[in-house]
């Protein structure tokens, strides 16, 4: 069975919200996921209350099928450059009008 590890970041009591909000991190094997949580509470919770219940939820949204995370590769995984380059525009006509060519009815 793996070990998992949660970090917390920026941890920050929305007083609008009247909730506390973090970007939990969960380290499992070579893969780390990130969500963004809150959990409504007043602000005299404890902070390590507050930690409990942000971790919580994170793990609940990772352990969800479906959902808004991000996935980043731990370190030693390099990305290879060209992928990450844009494309280059090639064969747009120049002038003021040039976008619209081919484009009008």
């Amino acid at each position: 069975m793996q070990t998992v590890q949660t970090e917390l970041k920026d941890v920050i009591y929305n007083a609008a919200e009247q909730a506390f909000e973090a970007k939990v991190t969960i380290h499992e094997g070579p893969q780390s996921h990130s969500y963004a949580c809150a959990i409504a509470a007043p602000m005299t919770m404890s902070f390590e209350d507050a930690a409990k219940g942000l971790s919580k939820q994170a793990m609940r949204k990772h352990g969800a099928p479906r959902g808004l995370r991000a996935t980043m590769a731990r370190s030693g995984v390099r990305l290879v450059s060209h992928i990450l380059r844009p494309k280059k525009r090639r064969g747009l006509p120049l002038g003021q009008y040039g976008f619209f060519r081919g484009r009008a009815a």
